[in-house]
């Protein structure tokens, strides 16, 4: 009697065990591996969906400002933008391009003597800005750095290197972001002794160091591939390199980078 006690005993506990197994078999088949307890919301702030995941938000983008006057380049490739034409607006974005075609420059005396001007948007496809092209703009407000005055957009605020702080500078050292030295940048920058313009720098406008007089250094990097005229006229102290008849500026690799005159 108690051997079939113990009998039963042991079949019954061997069917609970076959259960319990087959019930462990039948949840694992209905879950993949990797997943875990977790509800759809739940899972869909692991997958990266949450708003507040740390991703950064993506740029504003600019609005051009319209009416601006152009005139199509040469070269027929891209325009400049010749003024202000029947724009009212106090804060101007030139826009990156203009009938299908890129906004490379900014003319002669383009925003000159727009009193009411305060801001100036350029974007990175302006690779050229005219003489005076900000002239009297008493309201229009720069980036400032290191004793110059910029403009440029919220990716580069210093594209452009409009002007000297003033005439007095002794020392300027250009951003290395710059890409343009507009003319008449540090005209007449008497006290100014050397400068250093960066690989950045691809142009260098008209006059743009025209009567620096104590100007005896100056380092022009690789990149530049446009320089003005005059930019460098009455420049008394300025030390050349000189080669076979012909005044040169460059740098440490490269001393006959540009022929000045």
């Amino acid at each position: 009697m108690k051997k079939r006690v113990v009998f039963l005993f042991a079949i019954i506990l061997i069917m609970l065990l076959v259960i319990s197994f087959v019930g462990c078999e039948n949840k694992g088949e209905n879950q993949l591996p990797g997943d875990s307890n977790v509800t759809d919301d739940e899972q869909d702030i692991d997958d990266g969906q949450n708003p507040d995941d740390g991703q950064e938000p993506s740029e504003p983008e600019y609005t051009p400002t319209e009416g601006l006057s152009y005139e199509l380049n040469g070269d027929g490739n891209g325009y400049t933008v010749t003024g202000i034409g029947t724009a009212t607006d106090t804060d101007i974005v030139i826009p990156f391009e203009h009938n299908g075609l890129p906004v490379t420059s900014i003319g002669y005396e383009a925003f000159a003597w727009c009193d009411s001007l305060t801001s100036v948007v350029i974007p990175d496809s302006v690779t050229s800005i005219w003489d005076d092209a900000f002239y009297e703009c008493a309201s229009l407000q720069y980036n400032e750095y290191n004793n110059a005055y910029y403009l440029g957009n919220e990716n580069n605020p210093y594209l452009a290197l409009i002007k000297a702080r003033n005439t007095d500078i002794t020392s300027c050292d250009v951003h290395v972001n710059t890409k343009i030295i507009v003319g008449e940048a540090f005209s007449s920058c008497t006290s100014l002794t050397s400068i250093v313009i960066p690989d950045s720098v691809t142009s260098i406008g008209n006059h743009a160091f025209r009567s620096c007089t104590s100007l005896t250094s100056v380092t022009i990097g690789n990149s530049v591939t446009s320089i003005g005229s005059y930019a460098f006229s009455d420049c008394a102290s300025l030390q050349y390199n000189e080669y076979n008849n012909a005044y040169y500026l460059g740098n440490e690799n490269n001393l006959y980078l540009a022929l000045i005159e």
